[in-house]
This record gives C-alpha cells, structure tokens and sequence, in this order.
C-alpha cells in the first residue's frame, strides 16, 4: 500500500474538496490518472475504510468516510493506552495516560519512548518492548509509589499492525489498585481463620441414614455456629436453600454399594445470614448384608473459589459486551437509532428494571425509549410509560439535574416533591418506592447533558454493575457531543 501513498493522497484531498462525492471519471480527468489505475486506488481506500461510495443511477460516487476515527473511541476509555510504531515512537496517548503522567500531548507525542523519562513506562517494560511483535502479547505489572499514593497497573503490550500496514505496538494499562488491595485483605483474612483453625480445616460429620448426628468435630462445630453436645444423638440439617435442597437429595439417593462415594457442591446459609458455598465428600457406610448404616461426610468451604469464578464471568460478560457496544456505535446514523440501540444493551446489564430513556433540549423533555429487562413484569408501567413515547414534557434546568446525575444514584423520595417534577411523567414514581427503587444517570457531561436514563426495580435488585452501566452512558454521551451535528434529530 506504500508505494501507492502519494497517488492516494491526491484522491483524498480531492475527495476532501468534494463533499458530494465524485465518479471514477470526475477523478481520472480532475487528476489526470489513467481510468483503470484510478479504480484501483479507489478500492484500495475502500478495503481501507478511507473512502465509502454510494451507487447513484449507474454509477458509483465515492466520498470520504464518516466513520469516527478508532483513535477518538479510544480516547473514550478509563484504561491508559499508549501507542509507539516500528521505531518505537509514541504515536498516540488517550487522555487517561496524560493524566496519569501529569504531561501534556506535546511532551510525549512524536519522540521515542527510550529517550522520555516516563514514569508508565519501567525498565521492565522498555526490555519487554523488544519482544513484542505483531500478534505476540507480553504481560508485565506495574507499580507506581507517588506521594505515598501505590497505583498498580497490569500492563499488557500487544504487537499490532498501524494504519498503512505499518507494524507497532499497543500499550494497555488496566489500574488493579482496588483489586490488589482486596486481594491482600483476603489473603490476611485467611491467614486469621488458618491460625484459628489450624488443627482441623475440614468439616467432619457422622451421621444415620435417618440424619441424626453421631459424631462432629469442632470445625464443623465451628462454621455452623452450633455446640457438639447440643446436635449430638440429634437430627442436624445445614440450612440449604430450598432450592438446592431437592438436588442435594437426590444425588444422596445415587450412593450405593458399589457407588459409595459422592461429591457435591451446595450453598449453605451461615449463621450470620451469609451465603457460602461448601464442597463435601459424602461416603456411605454399609454392613456385610449391603445396608446403609451411616453416612460420613467431609467438607471445606469454597466460598471464594465459587465467587472468583462468579467475578471472572461477570469480568468477561462486561468486557464482552463493552467492546461489543463500543463497535456497534460507529455503524449508529441517527439519534433514534443511538437511543434504541442503547436501551438494547441496558435491558441486558438490569434484566430486572424497566429502563426509561429521555432526551432533553433546551426547555422540553421527550422519552425516546422504554426498554423492559427479562424479569421485568409490571406491564401496566411499561405501557404506560410506552404511550408517552415521543412526547415532550416541560423540563425546566432544576428538573434535568434531578433526572441526570453525573454517577448512577438512587432517587430518593422527597425529590418527587420537587416543583417541576408535578408537571412531568416521572411524578407518578413517588407512589411506588415502597416496592420500586429507582435509579438514574445522565446522558453527557454536566454542561451539555443530552438525557437522562432512569431504572426501575424492585428493591434488591440494582440495574446491574454500577462501573458497566456508567461507561455505557458515557460513551453514548461522548458519542453525541462528538457526532452529534451528523445525527438526525427527532
């Protein structure tokens, strides 16, 4: 594609001058290029995505694409990402990376990153930076101490290919402080509990077929918050939920003879109304007829093995869905369609709210869209708030900054109180927050919010992780303020 450079330049400048776009032929007699050859550069800017056409009767008219840069979407993300070519030259930083340098774009962008003094980069990192080629990913940690202030990134270096098929390589800081942290607290933690329980870390129990307890030792004592003499010679049960309790049953009904052992994973209800999660070993005891005479069941808590893997899922579903929403956005022509093509998404982030998405202007409010999450099932408010699609509402400044915090907060009842509310679809809400929370967050920055999206549930059940739904509404907002002279306004 390099030795093409400077013919496809001339295209796009003079594409650049024509908005309206230009045929083959308006190309090669304005350029003075052979016909053939200016069809080729043509679908070389195509597969590029530099260029897009339209087909207008017979012919096709080509104009440069609209498409937002994958550098600006870029710029939208928390993590800090650095960029370097070939020559191992920084050629871009998003805004997180500048911030967490104190530096400005003009210290960093277009100088080798050997010669900056970059307290991002380690020497661990410059060394790994060798190593990284296209398609190889190097990982490394990163820990910075500044003012007695410890920030710990986990730094992954990919080898990518740069615009122009031009080989570089990618820098991306995930900040793991607050996770770090709590590791280490869980880490202290267990070395409390293994200090107390160092004698014994598994549950033991003896039992008859019957459930009456015929030995336990102290562990299992220990984490049930019972005393031996007092379950002793009497039926003892686990509080397992009653959902789980028929399976754990059944699989008690698969020991045998010749299958004597079974292994089961069940939640537990502690003593103190926690939800734990233990794994047991279950034996049954037979005499020489083959009957059951006793059980013998061994168990330890894997509470933080099931919550781990539980945490990993919901990393990967919002990772998964992030990127996802992230792509989908660039093929958005319109404000309706970035409206709906929100409340899509958020449906599967809160599948137990009804999620009402409005838009404002400068005086009036409209709802765009009522998206209904899976487990949602109170119809009348949905049709309710379905009717009123489209309609504008006064919304007067005091009502938008009730409606568009900056973080997803909670409404709290007495804000239904406020005078401008009465006049707007969202007063009938106040009834109902002794069975409902609801929840909203602003569509935009402060200065130039652009809407507003309210989550309804019942109590106890929140529109899912606060960090995901929150990214989420700032990229659609940054999305708006950034294209919105493009969007078709409703």
């Amino acid at each position: 594609m390099d030795r093409y450079s400077p013919e496809l330049e001339r295209v796009k400048h003079l594409l650049r001058q024509s908005p309206r776009g230009m045929t083959v032929i308006e190309l090669s007699r304005a350029l003075n290029i052979n016909r053939n050859s200016m069809a080729k550069y043509l679908d070389v800017l195509v597969i590029s995505g530099d260029v897009e056409f339209d087909r207008i009767g017979p012919a096709k008219h080509f104009f440069l694409s609209q498409r937002m840069p994958l550098y600006e979407m870029l710029s939208v993300t928390s993590d800090c990402i650095l960029i370097l070519d070939a020559y191992n030259v920084v050629t871009f930083a998003n805004t997180a990376f500048f911030e967490a340098e104190g530096l400005g774009p003009e210290t960093i962008i277009g100088k080798k990153i050997f010669t900056l003094n970059l307290k991002m980069v380690s020497d661990d990192i410059l060394n790994g930076l060798e190593s990284a080629g296209p398609g190889i990913t190097l990982q490394k940690e990163l820990i910075i101490n500044a003012d007695s202030n410890i920030r710990i990134f986990n730094v992954k270096m990919i080898g990518t290919v740069l615009h122009g098929g031009i080989h570089g390589i990618t820098l991306f800081y995930e900040d793991i402080t607050k996770k770090r942290l709590c590791q280490e607290r869980l880490k202290s933690s267990e070395k409390l509990y293994r200090a107390v329980v160092e004698d014994q870390t598994e549950f033991i129990i003896r039992y008859l077929p019957d459930r009456t307890v015929i030995f336990a030792n102290q562990a299992y004592c220990r984490a049930f918050g019972v005393d031996k003499d007092d379950i002793i010679g009497k039926k003892f049960t686990p509080p397992i939920p009653p959902r789980d309790m028929k399976r754990v049953r059944s699989q008690f009904a698969d020991i045998t003879v010749n299958n004597p052992i079974v292994t089961t994973e069940n939640p537990v209800i502690m003593p103190d109304m926690t939800l734990a999660w233990h794994k047991w070993t279950n034996r049954g005891l037979f005499n020489d007829e083959g009957e059951l005479v006793e059980y013998q069941s061994v168990g330890r808590d894997i509470t933080s093995q099931v919550r781990g893997e539980k945490a990993k899922m919901e990393l990967i579903f919002e990772i998964t869905l992030l990127s996802d929403f992230t792509t989908g956005l660039l093929a958005i022509e319109n404000s309706d369609q970035l409206y709906q093509y929100l409340g899509d998404y958020l449906k599967k982030t809160a599948p137990h709210s009804c999620i009402i998405i409005v838009s404002f202007s400068k005086t009036q409010g409209a709802v765009r869209v009522i998206s209904q999450g899976t487990h949602w099932r109170n119809k009348k408010w949905s049709d309710y708030f379905e009717n009123l699609i489209g309609k504008s509402f006064p919304c007067i400044v005091g009502v938008r900054t009730v409606l568009s915090p900056g973080l997803l907060s909670p409404m709290p009842p007495n804000i239904f109180d406020y005078p401008g509310i009465s006049g707007t679809p969202f007063a009938c809400l106040g009834r109902y927050l002794s069975q409902y929370e609801v929840h909203c967050m602003g569509i935009g920055l402060e200065e130039e919010c652009q809407g507003s999206v309210l989550f309804i549930s019942r109590a106890g059940n929140p529109p899912g992780p606060e960090r995901l739904v929150e990214t989420l509404l700032r990229q659609t907002g940054a999305f708006l303020l950034r294209v919105k002279e493009n969007l078709k306004e409703s």
